[in-house]
């Protein structure tokens, strides 16, 4: 687990022990003729439980993207990079989680839960099959200057992704190694007439 995937499991372990405690002592002090802003208040405090808990998937979402069985057939350079892409989404979950943290009762679930929508770990698994497929391509590729180009075009593309690209980007990636295996794909030999 990297740093900035520890950082957030504390924050979130944090946060949940706050929300814990805030829960027991709304509990405590509630008075039964207030039963319904009390309602209202565990209901935020377990919405706001749930984004911990959503925090929490999707780091070990993200977390699963970079694996060594996942990413160590890259070049380690390109590794670094898909790496670094995944550091920056975690620590952007971090941020999060400390303000979720931080909010407590005040804080806008339903924003939060927009902004955690716009995260999409899958997007590392994509691109990480991309650049397998382009170093195979790129193998296959070194007599032809212009495959080449495409395929490097291909892990530009893929190194730029992260967990709030487009979807279009991935295409573009693909579209790339797609032109680029076509290039290298053996022309029919003409077919021999007999007179």
């Amino acid at each position: 687990m990297n740093r900035s995937a520890r950082a957030l499991a504390a924050v979130v372990t944090t946060a949940a022990l706050t929300l814990t405690g805030q829960a027991l002592a709304t509990a405590a002090s509630a008075k039964p003729h207030h039963a319904g802003s009390h309602a209202k208040g565990s209901s935020v405090k377990s919405g706001t439980a749930a984004l911990v808990r959503d925090l929490t998937r999707l780091s070990a979402a993200l977390d699963r993207t970079v694996r060594p069985s996942r990413i160590g057939t890259l070049a380690e350079a390109v590794q670094s990079a898909v790496v670094a892409n995944v550091e920056a989404d975690q620590q952007d979950l971090l941020v999060l989680a400390e303000d979720v943290a931080s909010a407590g009762a005040t804080v806008d679930v339903r924003q939060v839960r927009a902004d955690l929508r716009d995260l999409r770990p899958e997007n590392y698994v994509l691109a990480v099959n991309v650049l397998r497929k382009a170093a195979r391509v790129g193998a296959a590729a070194t007599n032809s200057a212009e495959a080449t180009a495409l395929v490097q075009s291909a892990v530009d593309l893929a190194l730029t992704v992260t967990a709030t690209s487009p979807k279009s980007l991935l295409r573009e990636a693909r579209a790339a190694l797609s032109a680029a295996e076509e290039l290298l794909e053996p022309t029919a030999d003409p077919v021999a007439v007999t007179p």
